[in-house]
């Protein structure tokens, strides 16, 4: 399955490559086609990808660490998540901080 996936992705890139290749110039100008969007979202996934980073080492430390207490709020006594609990927790989080 993975060189299945890897197969269609370079299929996919050699696309791209060859229809920047071939395609006149003058039709990406005058469909007014450039980067910035695709610069764009890769700055908001960057963005996303950084901020998740400390909440999920805090998740990971688990009850041993700094936020211990919240994470004791939000997981039963074997250790499980809750689910409707991480849902209120996090209402509750942006309504506080937000």
């Amino acid at each position: 399955m993975r060189c299945k996936n890897l197969v269609r992705d370079v299929i996919l890139l050699v696309l791209t490559v060859v229809s920047l290749l071939i395609t006149p110039k003058q039709v990406r100008a005058g469909n007014e086609f450039n980067f910035d969007p695709i610069a764009e979202v890769g700055k908001l996934f960057l963005g996303i990808f950084i901020t998740i980073s400390p909440v999920l080492a805090i998740l990971k430390a688990g009850e041993a660490g700094a936020l211990g207490a919240v994470v004791s709020l939000v997981h039963d006594a074997s250790g499980n998540p809750i689910n409707t609990m991480y849902f209120w927790m996090s209402g509750f989080v942006v309504r506080i901080f937000g």
